[in-house]
């Protein structure tokens, strides 16, 4: 084999072994994802008292956080799941992340726990729990 040969055939092993990698990545996001939805077919679309959004390193599997979270909160509902989406500013050296948006029940003496619970996952980049308003409630400006 001549030199341009073995070259040519080094460049499509490790290209093929890159497709593996992509394929698997996606393979575990649609697994996470179906998963996410067993999660919510358990809780019911309704009166949530705070909104929790969760950025996650790229391809990090969630399971474990939403169902200790589960544990912590009355009732958890995931509205939507975002992967693979680019940062405006690198986060832990991560130039992307998955986005998770939740929508969470619970006593106001459990944000503390789910705060300290989240600082400590090595997993989420950031979060952000706010607690929500009422629904019916006008805003003068």
């Amino acid at each position: 084999m001549k030199d341009k040969d073995k070259l040519k055939t080094a460049i499509d092993y490790i290209q093929w072994v890159l497709d593996q990698i992509e394929i698997d990545t996606r393979e575990a996001q649609d697994k996470a994802i179906k998963t996410l939805k067993v999660i919510n077919n358990q809780a019911t679309e309704g009166e949530f008292n705070y909104e929790l959004t969760i950025l996650a390193r790229k391809g990090e599997n969630l399971i474990d956080v939403l169902e200790d979270l589960e544990r912590l909160t009355t009732r958890t509902y995931v509205s939507d799941i975002q992967t693979d989406k680019r940062l405006a500013y690198s986060i832990q050296g991560e130039e992307f992340a998955d986005y998770y948006y939740l929508e969470l029940e619970m006593p106001e003496g459990n944000c503390s726990m789910v705060s300290h619970y989240l600082d400590v996952k090595n997993k989420v980049l950031r979060y952000l729990l706010v607690k929500k308003g009422r629904q019916n409630e006008q805003r003068e400006i």
